[in-house]
């Protein structure tokens, strides 16, 4: 016998013409249309009396106030649910309160609580639906989808995760994909609703092969398909789902998990930085040189005088971020609230191949550059609320955790 037990379910949200979307600041209006269903997902596993419930959802961000939610319907304790978005950008504004840390958003009630409802929903159901099963892990690489958006170069890992719960009569449950990319294929023109690649992801997996498909993101702040789409139309969309579906498909090579299960849960205090810290940054930084110098230094100082905007309005100094760590088996799930980069990914995972960080997870605490970023004041450091001590501290406190 296996131990484990394990079940899963999902449900779509539909989202109003009319409704702002999230994701981009060049964005001429609201949605006028959908072009693929948003989901929320769950999958529930449970060795013995404790349960472990990890939601996957299509939205830019989440906070920690919908863990809350969710947990509060289900009866489930806080510590226990992995809450992760996907960060499409082409999903609604007005779910999260805040889709910067320094900044608060306006909430759509309605909106936030059909996907408080529906997290609550799927998590129950596949709390009802639980069967004894196996629980196995993989791993694979995926190439020429994603890179480093700020250097093809750059630090970037191509390793695809697979966690998969099967019944012991051999019937898929469920299957989490780990990949880190941002799902910004669809560019600030496009006014309508989608999960974008993770929604092909899910369509071009067989339920009958690998259940209900969850999306997990990883340590993308740096990541995206800038350098090598096609397009930004659904047919790239289809492409790198596609690609990423073949990847999964293609992966034989699983470790069954024992069926242990825990979980710990820390708040970190990371302060924000002042104006004149980062206005410092900006200027300590060199300029930007090459064929796109003018436009990379417009999009700079745009990103300074926006985090400058937000800073003075902010009605707090600083943001709890809630780190999440989730053993199972023999893996563990490291959840991080916010964008973390490439790099600082890896080091998370350096050596530990059971190892595994779900970026976008309880919470959106804003960008964690590496101290390259930093050093030559890119975008995302400069729209980043932190100084560079700031993440070093959270990473030193995460590997106390691991």
């Amino acid at each position: 016998m296996s131990g484990w037990w394990a079940g899963a379910a999902t449900a779509t949200v539909p989202v109003p013409n009319g409704t702002p979307l999230a994701g981009y600041a060049a964005r001429s209006g609201p949605t006028e249309g959908t072009r693929d269903d948003l989901t929320v997902s769950a999958l529930v596993l449970e060795p013995g009396e404790r349960r472990f419930a990890l939601i996957a959802v299509d939205l830019i961000a989440v906070d920690f106030s919908l863990v809350e939610a969710i947990a509060a319907r289900t009866g489930l304790p806080v510590e226990s649910i992995a809450l992760c978005a996907s960060h499409t950008h082409s999903g609604p504004s007005g779910v999260t309160d805040r889709l910067h840390p320094a900044q608060q958003e306006p909430i759509n009630a309605a909106l936030r609580d059909a996907f408080v409802a529906a997290g609550a929903d799927v998590v129950c159901r596949a709390g009802a639906s639980l069967v004894e099963a196996t629980v196995s892990f993989g791993r694979t690489t995926v190439t020429g989808i994603a890179a480093n958006r700020l250097d093809p170069d750059g630090p970037f890992d191509p390793t695809v995760f697979v966690l998969k719960a099967q019944g012991l009569d051999g019937e898929s449950i469920a299957t989490v994909v780990n990949f880190a990319c941002h799902p910004t294929i669809l560019p600030a023109e496009s006014r309508v609703v989608s999960a974008d690649f993770p929604g092909a992801l899910r369509r071009h997996l067989d339920p009958a092969q690998h259940g209900v498909v969850l999306y997990t993101n990883g340590a993308a702040g740096d990541i995206s398909t800038r350098f090598t789409r096609y397009s930004q139309d659904g047919v790239e969309v289809e492409r790198v789902g596609t690609a990423l579906a073949d990847a999964v498909t293609s992966l034989a090579d699983f470790e069954e998990l024992r069926p242990v299960l825990a979980f710990s849960h820390t708040s970190v205090e990371l302060p924000f930085r002042t104006i004149d810290q980062l206005r410092s940054r900006f200027e300590a930084a060199p300029r930007p040189a090459g064929n796109q110098s003018d436009r990379v230094e417009v999009t700079r100082r745009q990103g300074l005088a926006i985090l400058e905007g937000m800073m003075r309005g902010t009605d707090t100094d600083r943001y709890e971020a809630h780190i999440g760590l989730w053993t199972i088996g023999e893996l563990t799930l490291i959840g991080m609230p916010g964008e973390l980069f490439a790099s600082l990914g890896q080091a998370l995972i350096a050596n530990h191949p059971e190892r595994v960080t779900l970026g976008y997870t309880n919470g959106y605490a804003g960008y964690f550059p590496d101290n390259a970023a930093y050093r030559a004041g890119t975008y995302e450091a400069l729209a980043s609320p932190y100084e560079s001590e700031t993440v070093a501290t959270l990473m030193e406190t995460i590997g106390r955790l691991l």
